[in-house]
């Protein structure tokens, strides 16, 4: 009964979030962008390495890797730095148009078969515009959202939209290697980013940004990151396993295509397919990890997905097609739970302040790690041969795990979950869509408060400090002496004069004896806003809610 209702709950979800994007015409113009990003991306980066690995086989496939990344990876910071410059739809169309020209100008050179001095700097330039559009669409959802819901629900489906892409778009690429070769993927991912810079142009309500802060700023930060990742034992050991993961993922680029050709002799269209295999177990792995939630330990979930993640990978090396398509995709889905689970647990073990800098910090070992694992995959094929090769690779990852189990289990013993909270907050509405990093972050900011019967919680007139929903007891909302509302478990109240910055309009009174969650006001408005930049909107959204001179229903 209880599997019954949750899946339920999970369509009731999945359909609430669909609704609420479609909506607001921006947001379907920014998420319909965002799909045919991900499409043009995934599919040309297979087409790439497929032309690399044709030219001069797995070492070729891995200095291509080199070429196209080094320059995304340096560039990328630079590059984001428009979105808080300038308008940031002016940004999203021209990265596309950018992103248009440059996968055209790669789809020419290769139709012209010149050499691959020339192909690989053209497709470096088509990388590194395709590194304009993540950042500024990240900037542009509190832009364009017109409630805390719609912009929640916007980053859900985004997360959703990307996971799909690893699946959709190596499949698109691996037909369209079948049918046309590597110039038409670069052909096709110039139309699909056309249509994205048409998407975004149609786009009304951004604003514009504020300036970036200073680079003295950035470089501090960034500095500040490291020295935590460094010295605390805790993020060490989790920043680490999250490279070596990273390490993998890029020896995969290469892999796909050596697994593909070398092992199982399968046609042109073969690296898509598998790499797309691999999204889809990532896809499916990413819906278990919903049951992350909560748990009080995680290393279990961490060790396992990383042990399946390699040990998969491994096997495929004594498979025939079938079955190591069938492990590719058990191997994504390791992955996908691996990642969400050490991403979760960085999260409680480090210092709320710090923690933007220190997921910086894995976000450039990440971006590096593509290229190292290009450079290490292709060693390994040079030194090892194909199969082992590929065995090599994945085993390394479950000798990592076990290397780290102990130090793991330590991290999960100092990492506290309120697991009651998390479920209780679960049930406020403005916290449904919440991810699960993001809820259980939240749930450590939370106090509980119990008050007997009689007491006023919110004086009329006051500054709005605190956000309240209640758990047990009623409650009475009372506007200049009069009785305006009764309020009972799983009403929420306080949230108007938070996001507005106006004194409670109204007075609260426990009418019975009641315990009620409390959040202080910058704890609500990051979680609900999602971005500091989001407050206005939010302000917006209500005074279209309830006008700009109408009594706070719920103060």
């Amino acid at each position: 009964m209880e599997t019954g209702q949750e899946s339920r709950g999970y369509v009731w979800r999945l359909k609430t979030v669909i609704a609420t994007v479609a909506g607001n015409a921006d947001l379907r113009r920014v998420e319909s962008g965002v799909v045919l990003f991900n499409l043009a991306e995934m599919a040309t980066w297979i087409a790439v390495l497929v032309f690399a690995y044709r030219r001069g086989g797995a070492t070729e496939a891995g200095l291509a890797t080199v070429v196209l990344v080094v320059p995304a990876a340096i560039l990328a910071p630079l590059l984001a730095q428009f979105g808080d410059r300038h308008p940031r739809r002016s940004v999203l169309i021209a990265g596309f148009i950018a992103q248009a020209v440059t996968m055209a100008a790669t789809a020419l050179v290769m139709r012209l078969q010149a050499p691959g001095a020339i192909v690989y700097p053209v497709a470096a330039t088509a990388t590194a515009a395709l590194a304009v559009t993540r950042p500024t669409v990240a900037a542009m959802l509190p832009d364009v959202v017109r409630t805390p819901d719609e912009l929640t629900a916007a980053n859900v489906l985004t997360g959703w939209i990307a996971s799909l892409g690893f699946f959709a778009g190596p499949a698109l690429g691996g037909v369209l290697l079948t049918v046309g070769g590597p110039s038409l993927v670069y052909a096709a991912g110039a139309v699909l980013t056309a249509a994205g810079a048409a998407a975004a142009a149609g786009i009304r309500g951004a604003r514009v940004a504020a300036a970036a802060s200073g680079s003295q700023d950035l470089v501090r930060g960034s500095l500040e990151g490291l020295r935590i990742a460094a010295t605390d034992p805790s993020v060490r050991v989790l920043v680490g396993l999250g490279g070596a993961m990273s390490v993998l993922l890029g020896t995969l680029d290469i892999l796909f295509v050596v697994i593909a050709f070398a092992l199982l002799h399968m046609g042109e269209g073969g690296p898509g397919a598998l790499s797309s295999l691999s999204g889809l177990g990532g896809v499916i792995g990413g819906a278990a990890t919903i049951l992350l939630v909560g748990r009080p330990r995680l290393s279990p979930p961490l060790v396992s997905g990383i042990v399946v993640f390699g040990g998969a990978l491994s096997l495929v090396g004594f498979a025939s097609v079938v079955p190591a398509m069938a492990l590719l995709a058990v191997s994504g889905a390791g992955w996908s739970v691996a990642d969400v689970a050490g991403r979760t647990l960085l999260q409680r073990v480090s210092r709320e302040d710090v923690l933007a800098r220190l997921f910086g910090v894995l976000e450039g070992m990440e971006m590096a790690s593509f290229a190292i694992g290009a450079i290490v995959a292709s060693a390994l094929v040079a030194w090892l041969g194909a199969r082992w090769a590929v065995v090599v690779a994945g085993a390394t990852m479950p000798v990592l795990a076990a290397v780290s189990l102990r130090r793991l289990r330590a991290v999960d013993r100092s990492a506290a979950v309120p697991a009651r909270t998390i479920a209780l907050l679960r049930a406020v509405t403005l916290f449904a869509y919440l991810p699960p990093p993001e809820i259980e972050r939240l749930a450590k900011d939370v106090m509980h408060v119990t008050v007997p019967a009689g007491t006023q919680i919110v004086r009329q007139g006051a500054a709005g400090d605190r956000f309240y929903a209640i758990v047990e007891g009623t409650a009475t909302v009372i506007k200049d002496g009069v009785v305006v509302n009764e309020l009972g478990p799983g009403d929420h109240f306080g949230e108007i004069a938070l996001l507005r910055d106006v004194p409670r309009q109204a007075g609260v009174t426990a009418s019975s004896a009641l315990t009620a969650l409390a959040l202080g006001r910058g704890p609500f408005l990051e979680a609900v806003t999602g971005h500091p930049q989001t407050l206005q909107a939010a302000s917006e959204a209500m005074d279209r809610l309830v006008g700009p001179d109408d009594p706070e229903s719920n103060s």
